[in-house]
């Protein structure tokens, strides 16, 4: 009954470190959108700024000719928009896929002390439980079998998501660039 225990307390300790790791990931990723925001905000403020000089310097017969905007001056604020939009979802890629890398690497080393604990207990254990025991692997082989599953079915996911983003900024960038209608 001590590989048990002894498993217990490795899987304890595997738990604590998987979970401190995923704390600083996600705070990394917290810093990284926090300063992909304050550029937006920034790039807007720019932006703003400049088409305001523009129109201020444009001659115009009246005021309501000053604040007419052109066709184009829409773009650099849609390209901000689309620049601000794939910088967070890579930003949120990342850390997934950082996140799906290390629950595996906790899986993995979950079924190793697992397995070992039931390598040890099949040693002591008597003759009656090995029948237990062999269910014991069956589960664990089957859960290692649908987290594999899982895995895989998140990465495909994952990269029709990704080629789904790239679609939708050319669209978006191409259709600021053909030109939004005069006022």
């Amino acid at each position: 009954m001590y590989a048990l225990a002894q498993a217990w307390s490795d899987l304890g300790k595997c738990n604590t470190n998987c979970s401190l790791t995923a704390a600083a990931l996600l705070y990394s990723a917290g810093e990284r959108l926090t300063a992909t925001h304050f550029n937006l905000l920034h790039s807007l403020l720019d932006e703003t700024l400049v088409s305001m000089r523009t129109s201020l310097r444009r001659k115009a017969s009246g005021p309501l000719d000053r604040l007419a905007a052109p066709a184009g001056a829409a773009m650099p604020f849609v390209e901000a928009w689309v620049s601000h939009a794939r910088g967070v979802y890579d930003i949120c890629a990342e850390t997934q896929d950082e996140l799906a890398g290390l629950s595996a690497g906790l899986a993995s080393e979950a079924n190793q002390l697992v397995e070992t604990a039931l390598g040890e207990l099949e040693l002591s254990a008597p003759p009656a439980a090995a029948l237990a025991l062999g269910y014991a692997r069956s589960a664990l082989n089957t859960a290692n079998l649908a987290f594999d599953g899982a895995l895989a079915s998140s990465r495909q996911l994952a990269a029709m998501t990704d080629a789904q983003m790239s679609t939708a900024s050319l669209v978006v960038l191409r259709a600021g660039s053909a030109g939004l209608p005069a006022r």
